[in-house]
């Protein structure tokens, strides 16, 4: 199954969709969450037949957007697609056949290649933070730094039972409180191939609303402290953790904090 929520992008929810329709190994399943669309959203994403399914309703923002979808999907492997961002025709593929292959495995994640609007490439998201893509047991570096972007994650429904849905009251930095509730329980791999294109234009979230992701991030990670997860971590974990989260504070200005 593969969850693509949808808030007035309808300019790029064709892309997004035809990435999937084209994949290797098509998805069950394309739900697409319209979310209170004002835009030309439910007339694109319905005038496609199965495998896609749209469901409207009213604004709840991303995390209730994909509680919908996961609360609504059938399949046994999850992944998430923004409707700005697209696959790579084999990265459904290639992330379930391994996830198939060795089944004590519970969350592959790829690599993700940043393109302009346009489509030209801009380099890949590992060369942002290299050296940052871990395997196995990664909660320890989760808690200084997001992996990826959603979109590079395919997961086990069975996951959900430990990890919960989205927290509706984040509306944004949802997916790393998702990620991190998720890693505290199961280990996660890494393929070092870009599968997903992450798509920068002027009005993704990350420069709209800036500063509200700052303040949620700062949020999230500070709930990490009293994860029973975090309480295992090593003692030099724990003080890269706080040293991140300090120099976090001090980059809002909130000194006495950091």
């Amino acid at each position: 199954s593969v969850i693509i929520p949808c808030y007035n992008q309808a300019a790029f929810l064709d892309n997004a969709i035809g990435s999937l329709l084209t994949q290797t190994r098509p998805p069950d399943e394309i739900i697409i969450v319209n979310d209170g669309s004002t835009d030309n959203t439910a007339e694109v994403a319905g005038g496609y037949g199965p495998p896609v399914k749209l469901i409207n309703q009213a604004n709840r923002g991303l995390s209730g957007a994909r509680n919908t979808g996961l609360q609504t999907c059938t399949s046994h492997l999850i992944a998430f697609l923004d409707s700005d961002d697209t696959l790579e025709p084999t990265s459904l593929e290639k992330r379930a056949a391994l996830l198939e292959a060795h089944q004590d495995w519970s969350v592959i994640y790829s690599d993700v290649q940043l393109v302009q609007e346009n489509g030209t490439a801009l380099g890949r998201y590992s060369q942002l933070m290299p050296g940052l893509q871990p395997s196995g047991n990664v909660f320890g570096m989760l808690v200084r730094y997001n992996l990826m972007p959603v979109h590079a994650f395919l997961f086990r429904r069975e996951c959900l039972a430990q990890t919960g849905l989205f927290d509706e009251s984040l509306r944004s930095i949802e997916d790393y409180d998702f990620w991190l509730r998720m890693a505290a329980h199961y280990d996660f791999h890494y393929l070092d191939e870009a599968l997903a294109n992450y798509r920068v234009h002027a009005q993704q979230m990350t420069r709209v609303d800036r500063k509200p992701m700052q303040r949620n991030d700062l949020k999230v990670h500070e709930r990490v402290f009293s994860m029973t997860a975090f309480a295992k971590l090593s003692p030099l974990e724990r003080a890269r953790a706080y040293s991140t989260h300090g120099t976090r504070c001090a980059q809002l200005g909130e000194m006495a904090d950091a």
